[in-house]
């Protein structure tokens, strides 16, 4: 429950935070950068600065003089050297790890394939990667985890609601690996990690990302921020024009049914250019481009990233897709580009340290 009065140990705390988060964003910056940037006193920067320095969270850096301003000025930078963030993407593909430094700099990576069907299995694969990322970094300090997790993810309470594993039933995984490891866990929906680490460092303000794989994953980025609720974007529920749910109809598994054989001979099959088969690709880029419009309307949103298992067949139906997009919205500039999935470690860790609050020995 948030407190109803701040007394003085909080407003520190939060001081603290806000000014950490903002060298982290935006980084170097001088201290009277930061009053300015901030409704935050000079001296409470001054005081902020001195226990961030201390702590080494951060470190100071020369920058270039502005013609005629006299002596260097001293700015202040994260410290990339000393502290790092754990970064894990599970999928019912496997794991994939990383650890970055907090420039978001990745400094170490891992990946394996998982055999686990278990709810137990899968959660010892997840604390043995966990184990091994620290083992990497063993002489540095770990500052907390992040977690980009497919399926429902209540990310506020960190629970993965639903995995497909068996037994798997609103675990709260944040809890349970915050007791094992004695670190801060934060639990996020693998679009939201893959499009935050995507959009990292460029002046993209508003953005739409689309995992097609077996399922239809969806994040959004709004004036710069994801849009964080559970639940919600859940694109592959809704209707096409045919009467089927759109996942039934441009994921991998919807086009195998469709098509009676596996996702890979149906791929093959249109490679050598069999009309059969590249006509369940056209049909499927109709129908996305269609569900890119429709979303683009709602949220007023013209760049769109799209990622997964699809997309690496993109040569298949892109042209068709980009086509069909442009021809449905010709008033809008619908930017549509692919991105990669392995991303969604690195943005978990990279919003693993935006949720985070320091902690001061």
């Amino acid at each position: 429950m948030m407190k109803k009065y701040l007394n003085q140990q909080d407003m520190r705390d939060l001081n603290l935070n806000n000014v950490f988060r903002l060298i982290r964003a935006s980084g170097p910056l001088t201290r009277r950068q930061i009053e300015a940037a901030t409704d935050i006193s000079w001296g409470a920067v001054s005081g902020a600065a001195a226990l961030l320095l201390k702590e080494g969270y951060i470190k100071e850096v020369k920058v270039d003089a502005v013609s005629g301003a006299g002596r260097t000025p001293i700015a202040l930078a994260v410290n990339d050297e000393d502290h790092f963030l754990i970064g894990l993407d599970v999928n019912r593909s496997g794991l994939g790890g990383v650890v970055i430094d907090l420039a978001g700099k990745q400094v170490f990576s891992l990946s394996q394939e998982v055999t686990a069907t278990t709810k137990d299995e899968w959660i010892g694969e997840i604390k043995g990667m966990i184990a091994a990322l620290r083992q990497a970094v063993a002489d540095k300090r770990i500052l907390a985890i992040g977690i980009a997790m497919q399926g429902a993810v209540d990310a506020q309470q960190g629970v993965s609601v639903r995995f497909p594993a068996e037994g798997w039933h609103s675990e709260p995984l944040a809890t349970l690996l915050e007791e094992e490891f004695s670190l801060p866990v934060f639990l996020e929906h693998d679009p939201d990690c893959i499009l935050y680490a995507a959009t990292a460092g460029d002046d993209l303000q508003d953005g739409i990302l689309l995992r097609v794989d077996k399922g239809i994953g969806m994040a959004v980025m709004l004036n710069g921020r994801i849009f964080h609720r559970f639940g919600a974007f859940e694109l592959g529920y809704t209707v096409t024009d045919t009467g089927e749910r759109l996942d039934a109809c441009v994921t991998t598994v919807g086009l195998a049914q469709k098509a009676d054989v596996p996702f890979a001979d149906l791929v093959k099959a249109a490679e050598r250019g069999e009309k059969s088969a590249i006509s369940f690709f056209d049909k499927m880029a109709e129908r996305l481009a269609c569900a890119i419009v429709n979303t683009a309307q709602l949220f007023q949103v013209d760049d769109f990233l799209l990622c997964g298992k699809m997309m690496a067949k993109s040569h298949l139906f892109w042209q068709q897709l980009t086509k069909n997009a442009a021809a449905l919205a010709p008033e809008r500039q619908l930017r549509l580009a692919i991105t990669d999935v392995g991303q969604a470690a690195i943005g978990a860790a990279m919003l693993a340290a935006e949720r985070m609050t320091l902690q001061f020995d």
